[in-house]
């Protein structure tokens, strides 16, 4: 993109001035796509880049108790994480009592900001973020299989257990997109 707007200011130069600018023009744009590639094939993730942010990453398990937290911010509250851990499963119980069956909410709305959810067996992942994207909920699948990759049979004992679990390497290769602030 900086190739291509650096590119406008010679362009009017070349209309206006003298056309012989145009073979600036011409030089800047094989450059700027070559950096563009270079960067690509070095590190494919620099291709994918938010335009909104994603603040918290959350797993808790089936009784609402916060089994990890990954904070994308530099302020991270820990006692206002696990308030909010307590909230979201209080309203999944409140919804599945309301219902007379099992709720699992995918995504709780409040006014821009959004709460992505993905449920799996005796756990959930949320995802505090300002938008629904497909490369957070690909993230948040990802999570799942890398947790029950790296637990296994052992997953629902982890769960039960009041420790919490060391899933930050985890996080940090699922949500790779996500630049902490």
């Amino acid at each position: 993109i900086i190739g291509f707007v650096g590119n406008l200011p010679i362009l009017l130069l070349a209309w206006f001035v003298d056309q012989s600018y145009l073979a600036f023009s011409y030089l800047l744009i094989p450059i700027a796509m070559t950096i563009l590639s270079y960067n690509y094939i070095k590190d494919p993730r620099v291709a994918f880049v938010l335009s909104e942010r994603t603040y918290l990453a959350v797993a808790l398990n089936s009784f609402g108790v916060m089994q990890h937290s990954k904070s994308f911010v530099k302020d991270k509250d820990d006692g206002l994480t696990i308030i909010v851990s307590g909230v979201l499963s209080a309203i999944s119980s409140i919804m599945s009592e309301f219902y007379k069956t099992p709720v699992q909410p995918q995504l709780i709305e409040f006014q821009e900001r959004k709460i992505l959810l993905r449920w799996s067996e005796g756990y959930f992942l949320a995802v505090f973020t300002d938008r629904d994207s497909s490369l957070i909920r690909l993230a948040m699948e990802q999570t799942v299989i890398a947790i029950a990759d790296k637990y296994g049979s052992k997953l629902d004992q982890n769960l039960k257990s009041p420790e919490i679990l060391d899933l930050d390497s985890i996080f940090d290769k699922t949500f790779y997109f996500v630049i902490m602030d």
